[in-house]
């Protein structure tokens, strides 16, 4: 959806969106322009650009959210917990963790609903689970 990118690089190689299900406010993603399953499908100056735009937005994010730090993030490839068959990068501000509640959240404990999930059967509400997600 064009609504939702909010910079695209220099280049035009690669966009950046507003996570739809941010875990932090201000969670971003950057990904190619061109559709890419997997890290290895970029090209040299997809790859390139694609990590001077994650330097970019990461200075941009930081700044807006007067975070210290920051969280990137790269799942590549379904047993890696990504979700959507697209290369895209996580960016997140880290907070100091008493000013930032999500960050102190431990991940739930393993029970039934968890393990089908990691098995990859349908979850909850019909969502196809690949195994806990990593922390970013």
């Amino acid at each position: 959806d064009p609504g939702q990118v909010f910079m695209v690089s220099q280049s035009g190689l690669s966009l950046c969106l507003v996570n739809l299900k941010p875990l932090v406010p201000g969670h971003v993603l950057v990904i190619p322009r061109r559709v890419a399953p997997r890290y290895a499908d970029l090209t040299a100056e997809e790859r390139q650009d694609l990590w001077n735009t994650v330097r970019e937005v990461q200075r941009v994010i930081c700044a807006a959210y007067g975070a210290p730090a920051s969280h990137l993030g790269l799942q590549d490839g379904p047993d890696s917990g990504q979700s959507v068959p697209h290369v895209h990068v996580h960016v997140l501000p880290a907070m100091a963790k008493r000013s930032n509640p999500a960050l102190l959240e431990e991940p739930p404990d393993e029970g039934p609903e968890r393990t089908e999930r990691a098995e990859g059967t349908e979850g909850p509400e019909g969502s196809q689970g690949h195994g806990p997600r990593p922390r970013l």
